[in-house]
């Protein structure tokens, strides 16, 4: 069964499930994308996390709370979750490596963020208010086989293909569409509709068998080089396929036609939900996204960078300055746009470190990178 304040949970769950790289290191981006031209030498680990949304801090999704620290945006509010770990090697042009990701985009909007947080804090509802109730989530944790090869071009420009092959072992694939109607300052109608592949059902307890998927993905990248300015173009699963076979899938009616009260009076539903529940084949695509970075050198001890990130129709702006101490240790400082967080990274030989937050102590988005290479 569900209801208003377990799709909250659920909700929260989407966007905080687990609890973000450039073309020479993750100054704090929200994207961790492939990139070749990052394996410099034969031995590389990278390791990647990245949780960002525009409603809640972490901590509050964490404990399933909505009391504190919450700060949506007008019209649409995103999430995006990557966590992604990699280790390879590098035989002259070739990369041949290994990545374990999960990747989570969710999308919802302020109708659906202000009632769920009326409701899951009790607050005194606005009689005779409408909300629309609308959330879609896109994600997937696969385990990634990585083949690549670098090409060169004369003395300023370089590229890559490659591709993955793909062992998924775990989707969340659908919406909700719903809508709260508020009748009294404790209590509120509500009727949605729902379309959902997963592995585990977010919406209402179901028992499924576990699927399993297999399929590819393609990446690409390009790198120009000429006197002071460097232009870098990443481009990863712009093709991609998924197939599952006998995944479980939902679509469903939910109608909140029964009601019970907690000892202060406020409503708690226990909903109808009609329609079918099935396994079936399904061809699952991903995203592609996007990077496209310039670079330019203004000093021999100091370069900027612009970058922008593309992902689901969402344009992820960022900007860093780092300064070179001397040949083997740098220091940068970076802003992400999006998100408003501000990261720090060092580069000590062969070790890479950032970290990059836009709050303190309640970040709502934080973005951790360390890799070695030997």
């Amino acid at each position: 069964m569900v209801h208003l304040n377990h799709f909250i949970k659920q909700h929260t769950a989407f966007i905080g499930a687990v609890m973000i790289a450039s073309s020479s290191f993750a100054f704090g981006q929200p994207l961790a994308l492939f990139n070749h031209f990052d394996q410099n030498n034969p031995y590389h680990f990278s390791l990647k996390y990245n949780n960002a949304n525009d409603a809640l801090a972490l901590k509050n999704i964490a404990q399933y709370k909505w009391d504190e620290g919450y700060s949506p945006r007008e019209g649409n509010n995103i999430a995006i979750i990557n966590h992604r770990v990699d280790m390879g090697l590098t035989i002259d042009s070739w990369y041949l490596g290994y990545a374990l990701r999960y990747d989570m985009f969710v999308k919802t909007d302020k109708s659906t963020t202000d009632i769920l947080q009326l409701t899951n804090t009790k607050q005194t509802l606005p009689l005779g208010r409408y909300y629309d109730i609308y959330l879609e989530a896109h994600g997937i944790a696969s385990h990634n086989l990585i083949l690549s090869k670098t090409f060169y071009i004369g003395n300023n420009l370089k590229f890559f293909v490659g591709g993955a092959l793909i062992h998924a072992f775990g989707v969340q694939e659908g919406f909700v569409d719903a809508y709260a109607n508020i009748t009294s300052d404790k209590a509120y109608d509500f009727e949605g509709f729902s379309q959902y592949y997963y592995d585990t059902n977010n919406l209402y307890t179901l028992d499924v068998t576990q699927p399993k998927g297999y399929g590819y993905s393609l990446n690409f990248g390009l790198n120009y080089t000429h006197n002071k300015h460097s232009f870098t173009f990443l481009a990863q699963d712009f093709a991609s396929r998924i197939y599952w076979q006998n995944i479980p899938y939902s679509e469903v009616l939910i109608i909140s036609d029964k009601k019970e009260y907690d000892k202060n009076g406020y409503i708690k539903y226990k909903p109808s939900i009609s329609g079918y529940e099935l396994y079936k084949d399904y061809t699952q695509e991903l995203e592609t996204k996007y990077l496209l970075e310039y670079q330019y050198q203004y000093q021999d001890n100091l370069d900027a960078k612009l970058a922008l990130g593309y992902q689901n129709n969402y344009l992820l702006p960022f900007v860093a300055l780092r300064y070179h101490h001397n040949e083997h240790i740098n220091y940068s400082l970076g802003y992400e746009g999006r998100f408003g967080q501000i990261s720090l990274a060092m580069e000590f030989y062969d070790f890479k470190a950032s970290i990059a937050s836009n709050h303190i102590s309640h970040p709502t988005a934080l973005s951790l990178h360390l890799s070695y290479s030997f």
